[in-house]
């Protein structure tokens, strides 16, 4: 028969008067030690049951308690699945199967094992920033099972395992909500995927929630994009290429991975003809006087339709050096969550103008000029009203400041 316990090496007290706990493993009257890394003061443990004396009123007792949980629950599913497999849980087998998995691997082909494949079968079908996203979520799990000292097992994946992962990217990554629940829910679309293919029988991750939150929408004025549009970049070239497919985003709709994909076959006299990468739909994007000027910008310079390709990442570092040198630096202050903390920025507004910016800024404008939402969508790509909601509310809040500052009564 195999047991576990924790226990607590009372003649080794450190200066702060705390002794270290060990997880106890016993097979066959052989015992097993293995460290949990955590300590408490002796007067705060209880030998009989294995666990701190009480929990009630004590965060700092819940919280260790939480802490030394998994390596248990680790040891148990080695354990159910040695017995499984028809093997002996000796203690030689299970020590040699807790410090792989530690490690962020499984000796015989497991759950990181099955990620892997479940990123490589996604490559084929799904955009290389849908698969880029699974690569990292991929790569949190792995560094909170060595960080945490919990078992990257489908039997470990329950309520306990997420509140941990979602600490671990709140308190040790600094994931803000919205970021949080993208990174559950790429967990919960492989957990989907294994189920369906036999490799996971549990079924608790159902229940997780993935978080998602409205965060407040930067987006240029019109004022603001014509200036920017109209600026002479001409004596640097860095800059002018990033305006301009910036501005393509602006005066399209298009998100930056179909923005800076386009190709001569997708332009036409009036439209462009485009699949989208996020959603693999087909789509066509009306084009406007702005657009096409951009377009023709650029249709004779080796072939090219639009600006030389730039990384998302330079182009978000380029367009905020581009929108300060152009004067938008309003004082500007974004709201986001994090954990139930809400953390405001207060900074010029160049500082928070990114990739997506381009496409919010299309949205809230074209909305803006009385462009109506079930059009808008068919132009976007957007499938539901619901998305269009806090854009609505924002050129609810325009008309307000312009029907206030229009119609402000006038002192005699």
């Amino acid at each position: 028969m195999a047991t576990t316990k924790f226990i607590i090496r009372r003649k080794k007290i450190n200066k702060e008067g705390k002794a270290p706990i060990y997880l106890q493993y016993t097979h066959n009257g052989k015992t097993l030690q293995f460290s949990t890394q955590e300590k408490i003061k002796p007067g705060d443990w209880n030998d009989r049951s294995g666990k701190p004396k009480s929990l009630k009123n004590r965060p700092d007792l819940i919280e260790l308690h939480d802490a030394i949980k998994p390596i248990e629950e680790t040891i148990q599913s080695i354990v159910r699945n040695a017995r499984a497999t028809g093997k002996e849980p000796v203690k030689e087998y299970v020590k040699r199967q807790y410090e792989s998995a530690v490690k962020g691997i499984v000796s015989e082909k497991g759950f990181t094992d099955y990620f892997q494949q479940y990123i490589d079968a996604s490559a084929t079908i799904k955009s290389k920033a849908i698969v880029s996203v699974y690569r990292y979520v991929l790569n949190d799990l792995i560094n909170f099972s060595k960080s945490k000292r919990v078992a990257l097992e489908f039997d470990n994946i329950n309520a306990h395992f997420y509140d941990r992962f979602v600490k671990y990217l709140i308190k040790d990554l600094h994931n803000f909500n919205n970021t949080v629940g993208k990174k559950v829910k790429t967990l919960k679309s492989f957990l989907n995927w294994a189920t369906e293919r036999g490799y996971n029988k549990k079924m608790d991750y159902k229940k997780f929630k993935v978080y998602r939150e409205e965060t407040d929408i930067i987006y240029l004025k019109e004022g603001e994009l014509i200036n920017m549009y109209e600026y002479n970049f001409s004596k640097n070239k860095r800059l002018e290429a990033a305006r301009d497919l910036f501005c393509l985003e602006c005066f399209t709709g298009l998100r930056y991975s179909d923005a800076s994909q386009l190709k001569p076959g997708n332009i036409h006299e009036d439209y462009i003809m485009v699949r989208f990468e996020k959603t693999d739909d087909p789509q066509r994007v009306p084009l406007n006087d702005y657009s096409k000027e951009l377009l023709a910008k650029y249709g004779n310079e080796d072939g090219r339709i639009v600006p030389p390709r730039l990384s998302n990442q330079k182009l978000n570092y380029y367009i905020k050096e581009v929108a300060e040198i152009v004067g938008i630096d309003e004082t500007t202050t974004i709201t986001r969550k994090k954990g139930n903390e809400k953390v405001k920025e207060t900074a010029p507004k160049f500082s928070f103008i990114s990739t997506h910016t381009g496409r919010r800024t299309f949205v809230t404008l074209s909305l803006e000029k009385g462009m109506r939402p079930e059009v808008l969508m068919t132009i976007t790509g957007h499938r539901t009203l619901r998305s269009f909601q806090r854009y609505i509310k924002i050129i609810d809040q325009v008309r307000q400041e312009e029907m206030a500052r229009v119609w402000s009564r006038v002192s005699a």
